[in-house]
């Protein structure tokens, strides 16, 4: 049985994420790119899987995540996004996240990420003070 996958983004990582999740097998996507539209989609797919871009226009950070999650509680969160902060890392993580990926990174890491998040486990790949960043599961 296909992973559910709801990505919500910009228009233009949308196109080129998506491409990358339709070319596994066993995922089944479906997009948004609007926060509240997200939120929406959510309710009504309850998906395995949320990957959200955290600076939408309108909701962010872990104020996103907590609605996410209330919307569609049995779904996991894995943050897909352009912020290297970590007060940001924990900020989402500590709402519930299951996991944090910069968009930099290979497109694998999400993959492993979006996978990791369906099986209820927990990853990162973010800045540490004064290194380049770290990956980890937690």
């Amino acid at each position: 049985m296909p992973t559910t996958v709801l990505l919500c983004d910009t228009p233009d990582e949308v196109a080129r994420f998506q491409y990358h999740l339709l070319r596994e097998h066993d995922l089944e996507v479906e997009v948004t790119t609007d926060a509240f539209r997200g939120v929406e989609a959510a309710v009504r797919s309850r998906p395995d899987v949320i990957v959200s871009e955290l600076t939408l226009e309108g909701l962010g950070g872990g104020e996103l995540v907590k609605r996410f999650l209330a919307s569609s509680p049995s779904s996991r969160f894995v943050a897909h996004t352009v912020v290297r902060d970590p007060v940001r890392v924990t900020e989402v993580l500590a709402a519930g996240a299951s996991g944090y990926v910069l968009k930099e990174d290979p497109v694998e890491d999400s993959l492993r990420a979006i996978r990791a998040a369906s099986t209820g486990a927990v990853t990162h790949e973010h800045p540490e003070p004064g290194t380049n960043g770290s990956n980890g599961t937690i």
